[in-house]
């Protein structure tokens, strides 16, 4: 029977991360598995869980997500790595079917599952790589014309089909499915962290999709996932433009080249301003600022 670590980060959500442990402690059937909880620089600690399955770890300074996982990652015998949020519930053994449903495809980097809110609704659990062939056809708005099956593959968007496997090119860090050996060999024995906050996990599988390997989405295994409990209250906008932009920038770059990276900014730029709106000019202006910069 194959062994699982599972890392859970710890940021100011105690009793989210007590039931997250909770939850995998009580439903998952594997023989051989350990949970390692990383306090990452919380001021609301976790209380540490007297299971001898359970090993805890604090880190005075926040680490951000990847230092924070990688911290894990020194404590951790598995010789399967799943990253898996504090703000996840697990039910009905789904970490053991998705590590099975992992083992069982050829050449697979990593997997998720489906992700599903407290009230049933579904998530986006992974995505497709920004691209120029997608930014253009927004641009000249291709996808009016396209029909909604076509779009699904296309853009793993609202009209995916949550009840099919999928192989995709990012898959979020919500509940993220890998092996040490791949760990090792691919990503260098630790996951990437030059990303303080948001895009890490894009930066990681664009690295595995880039030797090689497949990033896979499983319907077969499902958990609950609460959302955004641990993060930080910040405008959206604000938000993209300080971390999300610049990190997919840079992943995108790293995975395809810079030039591609700016052409897709530069798209947008040009769709915004095509909107002949005074909120997307605005917007736009950020971009044209950011792509200068």
């Amino acid at each position: 029977m194959p062994s699982l670590s599972i890392i859970i980060i710890n940021y100011n959500t105690p009793e989210l991360t007590e039931r997250c442990v909770d939850s995998v402690l009580s439903f998952t059937e594997l023989s051989d598995f350990e949970v390692i909880i990383v306090d990452n620089g919380s001021s609301k600690r976790y209380l540490p869980n007297t299971d001898s399955r359970v090993k805890y770890v604090y880190n005075r300074k926040n680490l951000g997500f990847s230092g924070g996982n990688n911290l894990g990652l020194t404590l951790a015998m598995g010789e399967y790595i799943l990253l898996l949020n504090s703000d996840t519930i697990i039910s009905d053994n789904s970490l053991k079917i998705l590590l099975d449903e992992f083992i069982s495809i050829k050449n697979c980097g990593a997997i998720t599952p489906k992700l599903v809110s407290k009230d049933g609704s579904l998530q986006f659990p992974a995505n497709r790589c920004p691209g120029i062939g997608l930014e253009l056809r927004n641009l000249f708005r291709i996808n009016k014309f396209t029909s909604k099956e076509k779009l699904s593959k296309l853009y793993l968007g609202s009209q995916w089909d949550y009840d099919k496997p999928v192989e995709c090119d990012w898959i979020y860090g919500t509940c993220f499915l890998t092996s040490r050996q791949i760990i090792n060999e691919v990503l260098g024995g630790k996951f990437p962290d030059r990303f303080f906050m948001y895009a890490e996990d894009m930066q990681w599988s664009f690295k595995l999709k880039k030797a090689g390997l497949k990033l896979c989405y499983t319907p077969k295994s499902q958990i609950i996932h609460l959302g955004g409990a641990s993060m930080n209250p910040m405008d959206e906008e604000e938000k993209y433009f300080k971390y999300m932009l610049p990190n997919t920038f840079d992943a995108v770059a790293e995975y395809k080249g810079r030039f591609h990276a700016k052409l897709i900014v530069f798209c947008r730029i040009l769709l915004l301003l095509s909107l002949f709106n005074k909120n997307d000019r605005r917007k736009a202006f950020r971009f044209w600022k950011f792509l200068k910069n």
